[in-house]
């Protein structure tokens, strides 16, 4: 009921219209899809490489994910999460089962939704691949934007997830997916939580850099 009113409240106040060329009918139109920049190349934060669906200096794609996240606007999950894939297989890389970054309860009450998850479901549709909710946000961080350095954000990640469903994750190669990368703190702690339970790899999969 409530993302139904929200819904109608961002349908009232924000007519679905393009994020990029303001076509109507659609939120990202296929002309706005096809003139994004080519994705960079895989990098590594710290032990874990991470695939990117589009550069950070895209606009578009910045819009994109805030409008996901804090606009109730989950339709978007379908073409970014259809930017992902195609970057993921354009990487060549194979896992066994894709986690999405999980929300502290409080914060999945408040929003009524994890964006990361939308994201992961349209990817492991995609890729034919399980998709298991592992993670446990215990720790309720502070928001990461606008946090500082990576050192601070690091610190404010410590200890924020736990495994929840370690059978999923053991001897397993995972892709670990959430919408944007900072400084890569919380990708990090995440990665580091499922290595620890016995993933055998980790591989971090986002929009875009923030």
């Amino acid at each position: 009921m409530r993302n139904m009113l929200l819904n109608w409240i961002s349908d009232l106040f924000w007519p679905l219209s393009c994020l990029g060329c303001r076509r109507a009918g659609v939120r990202l139109c296929r002309n706005c899809l096809d003139a994004l920049p080519p994705a960079p190349p895989p990098e590594h934060i710290g032990d874990t490489p991470i695939v990117m669906a589009g550069t950070m200096k895209s606009p578009l794609l910045e819009r994109a994910v805030w409008y996901l996240k804090y606009r109730n606007a989950q339709d978007l999950a379908e073409p970014l999460g259809d930017l992902m894939a195609a970057a993921v297989g354009r990487a060549g890389i194979h896992a066994d089962v894709i986690v999405p970054i999980p929300l502290h309860p409080s914060r999945l009450r408040r929003r009524g939704y994890n964006q990361a998850a939308l994201l992961a479901k349209r990817v492991a549709l995609i890729a034919g691949l399980p998709h298991v909710d592992a993670l446990v946000r215990v720790k309720k961080t502070a928001s990461q934007v606008g946090t500082g350095s990576r050192r601070e954000r690091m610190e404010n990640m410590a200890n924020a997830f736990e495994i929840a469903r370690s059978g999923k994750v053991n001897g397993k190669r995972i892709l670990l997916m959430d919408d944007v990368c900072t400084t890569g703190a919380t990708l990090s702690a995440a990665a580091d939580a499922l290595r620890r339970a016995g993933a055998s790899r980790v591989i971090g999969a986002v929009v875009t850099r923030g």
